[in-house]
């Protein structure tokens, strides 16, 4: 009998070992509306700038772009925090730094405001 485990993907999603196209992203945007949310994963890839002394250049490619009901995206929500604890548990915590750039919603900024 085959030890429980992560087990292939095939195997996980009962495709039999048919598969799909894998790509790599390491950016995602959301564009959340009243009745569904858009996932835009890209992929955003640093050259050198022209000169040693310039900042790099960032060009982003679109890899793909999901949209889900609410419910969906809850239920993926879920689904992803399960699967991102049993990964820490086998291999460590992941640890992560929050985005500059990440803003609290308008509404929170000014609840906060002095």
């Amino acid at each position: 009998m085959a030890e429980r485990g992560w087990g292939s993907v095939a195997e996980r999603l009962g495709t039999g070992g048919a598969s799909g196209p894998t790509t790599y992203a390491n950016n995602v945007q959301i564009l959340p509306s009243s009745v569904d949310l858009t996932f835009v994963f890209s992929q955003l890839v640093l050259t050198p700038g022209e000169a040693p002394t310039d900042p790099p250049n960032v060009s982003e490619a679109l890899v793909q772009r999901l949209i889900m009901s609410p419910q969906h995206a809850k239920l993926f929500l879920q689904l992803l925090q399960q699967n991102i604890t049993r990964w820490e548990q086998q291999f460590g915590e992941i640890g992560v730094s929050p985005p500059r750039d990440l803003q609290p919603p308008p509404a929170e900024q000014e609840r906060n405001a002095p």
